[in-house]
């Protein structure tokens, strides 16, 4: 194996080998069976914060879905909280797949009109989709999600009949238009209660979570709730070693230690520096056991790698009131409250709750009994912002 593809850092990039992801996987395993055998079973949600590696599970997990003869659409909703198009676009791909089967026409008819009935626009200039149903605002919503209620409806049983399950994998759920996201998660509990074989499996940040039950208390019914957490000081090691084999590279317990000391068992991290370590490596180097002292001498490369890139864009796409907000919490001691952070900024917690909640929902800030960064690292990096903007003033 060429060194320089061992590790692969990057947004979504499937790694050579998923570590600490095993539970999560037989949860979805487990459902793909039960759509095979005709049971129709509980809906996935995993949640988590950015870079532990939703995405990547979500592809691997569909990859595994289609190789077992399930049919999958993948969906990434954008910020513009953009679903229902998209979903519609795959649902129409569906029915026009199986609209020459004639013991279907009837089906096929109903999931058409409903499809007609969902009045669907799209604005090349804005690059965007507008979704629209019925006359004056409260026909629309009602209209909205009766149509799109119709429409699974029909899908479900042509689903069924030709003993070919379906599954939604969708992406940034938490981005999701919140009269959207209730169409879509009533139109999913009417197949469930139908024993239709089409279930959904997201993937979202935290606050996914609790978005999907203001809209419909019985979501902890419609879904499983599985966490993505940080990996552990063994899943560190496999997430090294395994990749490594091939090209007789491997790492001693004292090496493994410090890259998960300095990670924080951040997947991406993780992927960042088993890539530095490989880069200063030759082919002529092999076989090779990364020791204690080799991960730490490259520890300054690492940081500076992140401080450029990734830890840098998470700065500079916040507003201005955004990054005083981070900047403050990173001279507290973490976690801390919001008053905490309001002082400093001699404003009120109630002044600062809409920038809280925009940090919130990019996944920045994590407000568990206190509020604290969901990247390992993040606030080691703004004080050496603040330092270095010190020293030059």
């Amino acid at each position: 194996m060429n060194l320089k593809y061992i590790y692969t850092p990057g947004a979504g990039k499937m790694p050579k080998y998923l570590a600490g992801r095993k539970d999560q996987i037989e949860i979805a395993l487990s459902a793909f069976e039960a759509l095979l055998a005709g049971e129709v079973p509980t809906c996935i949600a995993y949640s988590g914060y950015r870079g532990v590696g939703k995405t990547v599970l979500l592809n691997r997990l569909q990859e595994t879905a289609e190789e077992k003869g399930i049919t999958c659409y993948h969906i990434e909703v954008r910020e513009d909280g953009s679903l229902i198009p998209r979903l519609l676009s795959h649902c129409r791909d569906f029915l026009n797949n199986n609209s020459g089967m004639e013991k279907l026409r009837n089906l096929f008819q109903k999931g058409a009109g409903a499809l007609k009935s969902l009045e669907i626009g799209f604005s090349p200039k804005k690059g965007e989709f507008s979704l629209s149903a019925g006359n004056g605002k409260a026909a629309r919503m009602v209209d909205f999600s009766q149509s799109l209620e119709n429409l699974f409806e029909a899908i479900g049983p042509i689903a069924k009949a030709k003993k070919q399950p379906l599954c939604f994998f969708i992406d940034e759920f938490q981005y999701a238009d919140p009269n959207e996201m209730d169409a879509f998660l009533g139109a999913l509990h009417r197949l469930s209660q139908l024993s239709y074989p089409v279930i959904a499996i997201l993937a979202g940040t935290p606050e996914m979570i609790s978005k999907m039950y203001d809209k419909k208390t019985y979501v902890e019914r419609l879904f499983v709730f599985p966490d993505l957490m940080l990996l552990t000081l063994s899943d560190v090691s496999d997430a090294l070693n395994i990749p490594g084999e091939k090209a007789g590279l491997s790492y001693d317990k004292d090496a493994v230690k410090a890259i998960y000391d300095v990670t924080g068992g951040y997947p991406y991290f993780v992927q960042v520096y088993g890539q530095i370590l490989c880069s200063s490596l030759g082919e002529e180097d092999m076989p090779l056991t990364i020791t204690g002292p080799i991960a730490e001498k490259h520890y300054d490369t690492y940081l500076k790698q992140l401080d450029n890139n990734f830890y840098k864009i998470r700065l500079n796409n916040r507003s201005l009131l955004e990054q005083e907000f981070l900047f403050a919490m990173a001279s507290l001691s973490l976690p801390c409250q919001t008053s905490e952070v309001a002082r400093l900024l001699n404003k009120t917690p109630k002044q600062i709750a809409p920038t809280l909640a925009k940090l919130k929902s990019k996944g920045i800030i994590a407000n568990d009994k206190g509020l604290s960064f969901t990247v390992p690292g993040f606030s080691d990096y703004l004080k050496r912002i603040q330092n270095r903007n010190s020293e030059t003033s």
